[in-house]
């Protein structure tokens, strides 16, 4: 069995919003659940979504990861399309997903995801920003949010997610319509990493006070970078340490499209380092 870890995704901000609206904020938390919450290899440990960009952090298979990644890009883009008629905006969205080093490593990049919303001024307390889970966590009659079992039908429940597919057993529903968050997430770690809402306090605030440094992500955008990653990614699909030159065509279509779609990276960029065109 492939090893779990903790992964912090961040996604780069866009000049325009993706997220404009209520609709377009339950929607990608509905395209969350039907992707990383429905793959068993992959545990959402919390998630937080700003207009332009969405951070979150995951426990498990880094394959699982990249994969639902690029499910979520490409769904969300879908649904943009179709409301907005622009095209693939979120498809080809650079993006960095960074294997945390240790527990305080991932109780900074919880800490750092949760007080983004007040840093880009979207709210002034994390605490009741209503697109992110932190509002999950030891959660008491302060922030007790009402959500009731998802007994929609099967087809009523595609029509409200916009989707073909019905989301994942136990995923509760708020009274705006929205996912609860304590249905989307798997409350535990941060409950065994922080062990108290103080020291979840602690960590977010920490982030404000210039402490953490999430954020420095390098994109895959020049030839050094994009070719050690694909070098990885190649050797992940193959099981044994992959050599780029000897790849098979197949194999390096598939290299490809994680560099362009999961990680944003240029498509000149990528036929260099595979010698495709």
């Amino acid at each position: 069995m492939k090893e779990k870890h903790y992964y912090h995704i961040s996604t780069k901000g866009l000049e325009v919003d993706l997220f404009k609206d209520e609709e377009d904020f339950r929607q990608i938390l509905f395209i969350i659940a039907l992707t990383f919450g429905s793959d068993p290899q992959c545990e959402i440990v919390c998630y937080s979504i700003m207009n332009n960009h969405i951070h979150l952090v995951v426990y498990g298979v880094l394959e699982n990861i990249d994969r639902q990644l690029v499910s979520l890009k490409k769904r969300y883009s879908m649904w943009y399309a179709k409301k907005y008629g622009v095209n693939k905006i979120f498809w080809g969205v650079p993006c960095k997903i960074r294997k945390c080093e240790d527990n305080e490593d991932v109780k900074c990049c919880i800490g750092y995801d949760y007080y983004n919303p007040v840093k880009a001024g979207l709210t002034n307390n994390p605490f009741y920003y209503p697109w992110s889970s932190v509002s999950a966590h030891f959660r008491n009659e302060h922030f007790l949010l009402i959500s009731h079992e998802n007994n929609h039908t099967p087809r009523a429940q595609r029509k409200i997610i916009h989707s073909h597919c019905t989301l994942p057993k136990g995923v509760r529903l708020l009274e705006n319509g929205a996912p609860d968050p304590l249905s989307l997430i798997r409350p535990e770690h941060v409950r065994n990493l922080m062990r108290s809402a103080k020291s979840l306090n602690y960590f977010i605030f920490k982030s404000r006070d210039g402490q953490v440094n999430i954020n420095d992500t390098v994109y895959l955008c020049n030839d050094m970078s994009a070719r050690d990653k694909a070098k990885e990614i190649a050797s992940r699909i193959c099981g044994r340490e992959a050599n780029l030159e000897n790849l098979s065509s197949e194999l390096k279509m598939e290299v490809a499209n994680v560099l362009k779609y999961t990680y944003g990276t240029p498509f000149k960029v990528v036929a260099r380092i595979l010698g495709i065109k």
